[in-house]
């Protein structure tokens, strides 16, 4: 009962992390389970991960959608089309290669690059606004593609990298969670689809069942519940809090995984 407890607060927590910062909440959920529960429960916690990032993203969105109206909305989606399309595309592809290789995941590896991230999040504006230059459709798929197979490897929405790429083509911190959340319905829906039917293409399965399926479903649901509640919270947080947040949670989440592996 009361590890169902601990893993329902993992799930909620992710969730609110998803609906009032971007991140899908995969970004929490992962290293938390492992923290939890022992390197053991690495996989399996990816695995959760992409059902947590498909529902919590979807939430979130949702959620949005109707805070800011359907107009405003679309038109922010519309301009990250080719965006998502690379990103839901290379997702499918890795999780299919995660699903036969599941040791390939490099938890070191990412969690360097999410310290990095966080370290360019705190540079001021106007510096990395140099950085901008014209949003072409192959540009926006070669980024979205880098930043989908990324984030499946380690079971997270892409969220991070989305913030921070739009941020440089200048859209403001809040839209660019609200865009990051809606590439991460694709990502985790494309995690899903991919690692488990190449689970079961090969009849392979899930080793080890560190969590039960009780477990899993608490972490699941208690995430897609909080991500609304967190996006009505990201209404009333400045958006110089929100780029904060990002930020403390990438260090929180890459300084784990590097000290503690």
């Amino acid at each position: 009962m009361q590890l169902h407890i601990l893993l329902a607060l993992i799930g909620a927590a992710g969730g609110l992390i998803a609906g009032t910062v971007g991140l899908a909440g995969g970004i929490f959920l992962v290293p938390a389970v492992v923290l939890l529960l022992g390197p053991d429960a690495m996989g399996e916690a990816i695995a959760i991960s992409f059902f947590a990032v498909f529902l919590n993203s979807l939430a979130a969105t949702l959620e949005s959608r109707k805070a800011r109206g359907q107009s405003q909305y679309w038109a922010l989606v519309r301009g990250a089309g080719w965006y998502t399309a690379g990103a839901a595309l290379t997702a499918l592809l890795v999780a299919v290669v995660v699903g036969r290789h599941p040791g390939i995941i490099s938890r070191k590896g990412l969690a360097a690059l999410q310290l990095l991230l966080a370290v360019c999040m705190l540079v001021p504006r106007p510096w990395y606004e140099r950085l901008q230059s014209t949003r072409l459709p192959v540009k926006d798929a070669a980024v979205g593609s880098l930043v989908g197979g990324l984030s499946t490897l380690i079971g997270v929405g892409g969220g991070t990298y989305t913030i921070f790429y739009f941020l440089v083509h200048g859209r403001e911190i809040k839209d660019c969670t609200l865009t990051a959340n809606f590439v991460g319905i694709f990502v985790g829906l494309m995690g899903v689809v991919g690692y488990y039917g190449s689970l079961a293409a090969t009849k392979g399965a899930l080793s080890g069942h560190v969590i039960d399926v009780t477990g899993q479903w608490l972490l699941i649901g208690c995430g897609a519940l909080a991500s609304p509640v967190g996006v009505r919270l990201q209404a009333r947080v400045p958006a110089s809090g929100i780029k904060k947040l990002v930020v403390l949670f990438l260090a929180l989440s890459s300084g784990y995984a590097l000290l503690g592996a």
